[in-house]
């Protein structure tokens, strides 16, 4: 027996259209400023590990020629810890629509970091070691989070800060800091020396950051461009589905029309009629009612994905009374099949829309009672799981062969079988469960064998 299972998910919601090129929307600011915080736990736990190295290792680490900085490491990563955990505190109380205060967070958490890069360059060796061009990951990461006129505000400022530092060692302001107890090599540079280094890593920090840059402005770019004729796109097929739900709307009355004189015609002339006629109109009404039924799930498809962005409106909604309406619509084909019909519901309630949930299970049970032979059975059984309320519908249809199981939810989809044996089936059935399922974040499991029956089990979070 073949299983398939769909999970239901929830649509994310739209933030807006970026047009020109984007920085941040409000949604991915804020989450910017959430993983700065995060990030920054990392690298305390790194200059506490380094301390603890210095101090364990302190031995081991002379011989090959390096003195750790063990107080200033655990000095920064004590203040660390206080600065992060006030922006933490602080990020918790930001919303996404706070955009100038969530902007003003990152930008303070950017220049702190420069700070504390800053003296870790100085403790480290501002000129000795190539500690300079840890400024490069805030300069890549700017590049990446902000447009070029923004980004060179890190770049000028890490510049700053780590000339001032080279400045001041320089001048004998500050005392020279190295991790080298012994720096054969450059114990005699000159002040002009160590500028020149210094204005090399800052030259390569601006080669760099142009390349970086542009890269990702020509990127930012390119998907505002595709945002904006995604958009295009958007709109044209609302347009469009809105047109083809009034042409089906207004097909409604034409067809309802056709049925209701055929009735009369059964009604009042059918004994009349030649056995050619009364074939004709048999095969008129089976395709009305193919038609009407089709015109309803196009409605009904169209209306769920024109209201998709839309707000669900939640309620408490019994289930029983959902699959006894389904049941209830579908109760002249049940008894004309003389189809044995067990339903064992308990009377639970879920949190959801009561009107999504009628159309998908409306749908499973019409499917059921029209895929099932005459006296055949069909099982409906609402049960309460630990995590999930657990909706089954089982027949002993006609089954669905396990090549097309993953098929079966695509629009206007059908088997050769279902063809066959269901000349009013129109494809759309299982789509309009698959939209409902995920627009509710419902998970659906299907389980078939040819010729045996099928299972829907639909679960529902409590």
């Amino acid at each position: 027996m073949a299983t398939y299972q769909l999970k239901g998910y929830t649509m994310s919601d739209k933030s807006g259209e970026s047009l020109g090129t984007p920085e941040f929307d409000d949604k991915m600011l804020l989450s910017n400023v959430h993983w700065f915080i995060s990030v920054r736990w990392i690298v305390i736990a790194v200059f506490i590990i380094s301390g603890v190295t210095g101090i364990v290792f302190s031995d081991s680490l002379f011989d090959l020629g390096f003195i750790l900085p063990v107080l200033p490491l655990f000095y920064m990563a004590g203040i660390l810890i206080i600065i992060n955990t006030c922006f933490f505190l602080i990020s918790r109380n930001e919303s996404i629509d706070e955009h100038r205060k969530n902007s003003i967070n990152l930008w303070v958490q950017i220049i702190l970091d420069l700070v504390f890069v800053t003296s870790l360059v100085y403790f480290v060796g501002s000129t000795d070691t190539f500690i300079p061009f840890i400024y490069l990951i805030h300069i890549v990461i700017s590049c990446i989070f902000f447009p070029k006129s923004k980004s060179i505000y890190v770049v000028c400022i890490a510049t700053c800060f780590y000339l001032l530092c080279v400045f001041l060692q320089s001048s004998g302001i500050l005392h020279q800091q190295t991790i080298l107890h012994t720096s054969a090599q450059n114990a005699n540079w000159t002040p002009v020396i160590r500028f020149l280094f210094a204005f090399s890593a800052v030259l390569i920090w601006f080669i760099l950051w142009y390349f970086i840059s542009t890269l990702s402005s020509y990127v930012r770019e390119r998907d505002s461009s595709l945002s904006i004729a995604n958009h295009k796109l958007e709109l044209a097929d609302a347009e469009k589905t809105r047109q083809v739900l009034i042409t089906t709307h207004d097909l409604k009355a034409p067809f309802a029309g056709i049925e209701s004189n055929i009735s009369v015609l059964k009604y009042m002339h059918w004994e009349e009629l030649p056995d050619s006629c009364r074939k004709l109109l048999d095969k008129i009404e089976i395709r009305s009612k193919t038609l009407r039924e089709r015109i309803k799930q196009i409605l009904d498809l169209g209306n769920l994905r024109t209201k998709i962005d839309q707000n669900i409106d939640s309620e408490q909604v019994y289930l029983k009374k959902i699959i006894d309406n389904a049941i209830g619509d579908i109760a002249d084909q049940i008894l004309d099949k003389n189809i044995d019909l067990n339903t064992n519901m308990q009377d639970l309630t879920v949190n959801s829309n009561e009107e999504k949930l009628q159309i998908l299970f409306s749908n499973l049970v019409s499917n059921a009672v029209f895929y099932t032979p005459a006296n055949g059975r069909i099982e409906i059984k609402i049960e309460d799981l630990k995590d999930e309320i657990k909706v089954t519908v089982k027949d002993t249809g006609i089954g669905i062969a396990e090549k097309y199981l993953d098929k079966i939810f695509n629009e206007y989809f059908r088997t050769p079988d279902a063809v066959q044996f269901n000349k009013m089936s129109t494809g759309l059935g299982l789509q309009i469960v698959k939209t409902i399922a995920e627009q509710l974040s419902l998970s659906v499991f299907v389980e078939s064998e040819k010729d045996i029956g099928t299972t829907f089990t639909v679960g529902i979070k409590h």
